[in-house]
């Protein structure tokens, strides 16, 4: 009934931690972390109500199968037409885990998904490109020390602004001067996510403003104001929704 309601007024339906239909991490009560176990679930039959519902209405489903996941889980996806997610900034050669390890080429993406340039978890990308997660993390006490979170974000900025360069999307001059060529750079990154063979491709309305906040912070609750920051551009001044598609910057990453 969940899964009908939804597709009778959305033509498609994302899935957070799309894992969450195969197991789930169970703690008995009264238990630390450590004391619990995987449970697993009947994932043929949730999968088979999920693509029962979005075939009756012409729809399709994403899942979002970023960070920690069996290999397994993008297979059974894909198997059965559902879509995962591919995000620029976490897709390195090989799966590496390492920031500075080289990022993969969007041609080698997969087609059954979802690709972007970002997701709602991290800064939009123009606050990616200025460290702006570097600093919120330091104002909220969320990291260790920041020298070593700074040093693996510049080291994770600088290898994203090689394969632009190696990509001949940006030139080396650009790559040198990050923070006077920013629209540049957020476009290019837009511009090489065109080279992957995945169905669906997103760009967030952030990008097309310009924003540098983060609509989200994980880990935090009442420390930031989340889903609170009101769309902005870099000038931190309010775009009301009839105007982002006129912003001559929003028409230019469309383009």
């Amino acid at each position: 009934e969940m899964v009908h309601n939804m597709f009778s007024h959305a033509g498609a339906v994302r899935i957070d931690h799309v894992l969450g239909l195969f197991r789930l991490w169970w703690i008995p009560q009264g238990e630390g972390a450590r004391g619990g176990a995987y449970v697993t679930y009947d994932y043929e039959a949730m999968i088979a109500i999920l693509t029962i519902e979005a075939s009756r209405v012409n729809g399709l489903v994403v899942g979002e199968d970023l960070g920690t996941v069996p290999d397994y889980v993008r297979t059974v996806l894909a198997e059965h037409g559902l879509l995962g997610c591919t995000v620029e900034w976490f897709a390195r050669v090989d799966d590496s885990p390492n920031a500075g390890d080289p990022y993969a080429d969007p041609a080698d993406y997969r087609e059954y998904a979802l690709a972007s340039v970002t997701t709602h978890d991290l800064p939009p990308t123009a606050g990616y490109l200025q460290f702006e997660h570097v600093k919120l993390r330091e104002e909220l006490n969320l990291t260790g020390p920041v020298e070593e979170f700074q040093a693996s974000a510049t080291a994770e900025r600088q290898a994203m602004l090689d394969r632009l360069v190696e990509s001949e999307l940006i030139t080396p001059e650009i790559a040198a001067d990050v923070d006077d060529h920013i629209q540049e750079i957020v476009e290019a990154m837009h511009k090489m996510l065109l080279r992957s063979p995945s169905v669906l491709l997103q760009a967030a309305l952030v990008d097309g403003v310009g924003e540098t906040r983060s609509q989200n912070q994980p880990g935090t609750s009442s420390e930031y104001c989340n889903w609170r920051v009101p769309l902005a551009g870099p000038d931190h001044k309010a775009v009301h929704t009839d105007e982002v598609f006129d912003l001559p910057r929003v028409k230019s990453l469309s383009a």
